[in-house]
């Protein structure tokens, strides 16, 4: 059973008892643990009431370990308040990230504003695909310094291979065996203006595919910033693998 304060005790407790008093009807027990019925979602969603001193404890779990991949303030708050609340937690997540000390050794100085962007689209799987290279990274046990990413345009299905390499033979051999003989050969392939994925690349894969320069398929330099979704991508495996080797400095990668 909830005890809760008589009115006249109410007025000198502090903002969050009040706050608590007044939806009080939504507090409830359920296997001894004390959760809050959130009634915005059909049906309704439990969540856990954290206690000041689990605070830190579920921030640390929802943003600094390898899982939680150091996001941002926003992406961070939406993990807590799927299975947290306590009063306050926007504000306290917002100064957990902001002080955070890996996010800041790897936070990206503010850009210049763009004009709007178009966009390319893709009316079926395998239209169209976005290729990338992120790296290099430090070398794994393996190995590999790089890794290149897939992903198509329609589906928005993403792959990451590991390369030991930027080679445009190495590219194109891992594109091939490991993207191309499962899903089949794109219409269009997408990339950025480097030499080992424009030219050279579309070379070998003809090569490797037998393929006529003149058939339907072709590849295409870009501005980085007109690949939109693999930039997402990239951005957040780039920041994920970084923000996951900062205290680990000197060490070899061991994720791929």
């Amino acid at each position: 059973m909830i005890k809760y304060p008589v009115n006249l005790k109410l007025q000198l407790c502090s903002p969050a008892a009040k706050h608590w008093w007044s939806c009080n009807s939504q507090l409830k027990f359920k296997d001894g643990i004390l959760v809050y019925e959130w009634l915005d979602t059909v049906p309704p969603k439990l969540l856990v009431m954290v206690p000041k001193s689990m605070k830190q404890e579920v921030l640390v779990n929802c943003h600094n370990t390898k899982v939680a991949g150091h996001f941002g303030q926003q992406k961070t708050y939406n993990k807590l308040k799927s299975k947290f609340m306590w009063h306050g937690m926007r504000q306290d997540a917002l100064i957990h990230v902001r002080t955070c000390e890996v996010c800041n050794i790897n936070k990206k100085p503010n850009r210049k504003a763009k004009g709007a962007l178009g966009q390319f689209h893709a009316g079926s799987p395998m239209e169209r695909i976005h290729i990338d290279i992120l790296g290099p990274l430090r070398e794994s046990t393996k190995g590999n310094k790089c890794i290149l990413v897939v992903i198509d345009q329609f589906t928005k299905w993403v792959e990451f291979y590991a390369l030991p390499n930027q080679n445009a033979q190495t590219v194109a051999t891992t594109l091939t065996d490991n993207f191309i003989s499962r899903f089949g050969c794109p219409s269009m392939i997408h990339s950025d203006q480097g030499k080992n994925l424009d030219g050279n690349l579309f070379r070998e894969l003809c090569s490797l595919l037998e393929i006529p320069k003149n058939k339907n398929h072709g590849i295409s330099s870009l501005l980085q910033r007109s690949g939109g979704k693999i930039q997402q991508n990239h951005h957040s495996m780039h920041s994920l693998f970084f923000k996951r080797e900062t205290k680990r400095l000197g060490s070899k990668f061991t994720a791929c």
